[in-house]
């Protein structure tokens, strides 16, 4: 809510913008709701807030001043609000980042201004008159000749190098200076940065090496100037690789060549062999809700009545004393009692999902031999495959910048991992299609034929699929990994898993041999 105009309030995580209707906006009545915060040589300070009835606070009108407040027609208290030296003064509309102020802080602003309100650098002092560079042209009025504020010569790092550095053109020494033991290096970079409200800017930046003190010392940050940025494409980078696919099932390339089984044509054998793999995500959200209400009440009432008469009567009409006894007795006596019970329960379920299904196809493409150049003549022309697999690469997307003297690769964190299958070259002698065990049929002469990436294929070894010794290496790897008690397993174990299933298992094939 910092835009103060129009009818958007601004999402700056995603693109989830608010419409604003019926509403104004206004200023915050809340006087802790914009945070100040003050920098000392780009460390932040602590700050006292003054309780609206402090003199320095309660006589103010609607003004703006520097070491003093306006009372009647000109400043005044100046020695009571400010003691010290003003180096320069910036004020601004809009909120400046951490990184946008220590960037500027021992350097004059280059660029930048559109969004000043004012800038005073006290190097312009006119007819008593403090001149602002900004493009406002908010100027201060000195107090009278007599007592306005001295200049003084300023040692205070600014300049066109980082604060370090001293200038040789009797620059006043300074305590950033420092002794470094050998030659610096310097270095000059583009960086991008996000402002107050999300927008990228470039900067040119610098970068100082040295030794001291025995120890490598780095320094960077320091604004050369501002770059124009130019958005140009966008780009993937930190590449996964989710699996991949060695091609499609080997075929002997043998079995591939001009004859009955083709009926002249070239292109039968494309898409004989074809393996697929399937990845499915499934992801479901499930809700609920129970809620169970209950009651018990009991009533209970008990009533007791009772009435007890003794009665005496004594009589003397002789001297003699007579005594009568009367009791009368009556109880009443009642009692109820009342229990009920209930109870209720109200359950709710809600269930969503949703499926992803990746299908990744290899199928076994090629071409055919040059009749003029065969390599088995008795075979005859044959249908090559392509040695070639696939892979499923899960990768994250950039938005490349041109910064006119270099390009700026940013991540964009709004836009999801990106799922792209590329295409790549296997090493023939670690695996070839076309061929099983390094040979491609007999010759003429009765001799066996091998495949130029297995000239030793005659002899019984380890020749592209056929390779039975690491087979059963890599089983015996994985089973001695099963005995431990490993709590995951290694996913090139699990690789190696189907390079052996894949060696192992039978296979049949629908062709015939030449």
């Amino acid at each position: 809510m910092e835009e103060n105009e129009g009818n958007l309030a601004n999402d700056f995580k995603g693109g989830n913008h608010a419409q604003i209707k019926g509403a104004t906006w206004c200023k915050n009545p809340d006087m802790e709701a914009s945070e100040f915060l003050f920098y000392s040589n780009g460390v932040i300070i602590g700050t006292e807030s003054l309780d609206v009835n402090d003199s320095m606070v309660y006589p103010m009108s609607s003004q703006f001043t520097l070491g003093a407040h306006k009372a009647g027609g000109g400043p005044s208290n100046y020695d009571q609000c400010f003691n010290g030296i003003m180096e320069e003064v910036r004020i601004w509309k809009v909120v400046r980042t951490q990184e946008q102020i220590l960037d500027n802080v021992f350097t004059r602003l280059k660029g930048e201004k559109q969004d000043q309100i004012a800038n005073y650098t006290f190097d312009e002092i006119f007819d008593n008159e403090l001149k602002d560079s900004s493009l406002m042209g908010n100027h201060l009025i000195m107090r009278a000749e007599a007592s306005k504020p001295t200049s003084v010569f300023s040692d205070a790092p600014i300049g066109n190098d980082i604060p370090q550095v001293r200038s040789a053109l009797a620059a006043v020494q300074t305590v950033f200076n420092a002794q470094i033991d050998s030659s610096p290096t310097v270095t000059e970079y583009g960086d991008m940065q996000y402002d107050s409200q999300q927008n990228l800017t470039g900067v040119f930046k610098r970068c100082y090496t040295y030794i001291k003190d025995g120890k490598w010392q780095l320094i960077t940050g320091y604004q050369v100037g501002n770059l124009i940025t130019e958005w140009i494409s966008q780009v993937q980078f930190d590449p996964q690789i989710i699996g991949y696919i060695e091609g499609a099932p080997p075929i002997p390339s043998e079995n591939m060549t001009v004859g009955p089984i083709s009926l002249g044509e070239t292109d039968t054998y494309k898409q004989a062999s074809t393996v697929e793999l399937i990845e499915t995500e499934d992801v479901n959200y499930n809700f609920s809700s129970s809620k169970k209400n209950g009651f018990d009440s009991s009533f209970e009432a008990s009533m007791s009545a009772g009435v007890e008469l003794d009665l005496r009567t004594l009589l003397a009409p002789l001297g003699f004393v007579v005594s009568f006894k009367a009791q009368v007795a009556f109880n009443v006596s009642s009692s109820g009692k009342f229990q009920s019970s209930g109870g209720w329960t109200d359950e709710k379920t809600v269930s969503s999902g949703r499926t992803v299904t990746r299908n990744m196809r290899a199928t076994a493409v090629g071409y055919w031999e040059d009749k003029n150049n065969l390599l088995n003549p008795r075979l005859g022309q044959r249908y090559v495959p392509n040695n070639q697999g696939l892979a499923l690469v899960q990768s994250e997307t950039a938005d490349v910048f041109a910064l006119r003297l270099s390009y700026r690769f940013q991540p964009n964190p709004d836009i999801p991992k990106d799922w792209n299958i590329i295409s790549f070259p296997i090493n023939p002698r670690y695996t070839k299609q076309g061929t099983l065990d390094g040979k491609v049929g007999d010759r003429l002469d009765g001799s066996v034929q091998t495949d130029p990436d297995y000239p030793q294929a005659i002899q019984y070894g380890e020749y592209s699929y056929f390779k039975p010794i690491e087979t059963y290496a890599l089983k015996r790897q994985i089973e001695r990994v099963k005995c431990r008690p490993a709590p995951y397993q290694h996913p090139l174990l699990l690789c190696s898993a189907r390079r052996i299933k894949r060696s192992l298992v039978s296979r049949s094939y629908p062709f015939t041999f030449a």
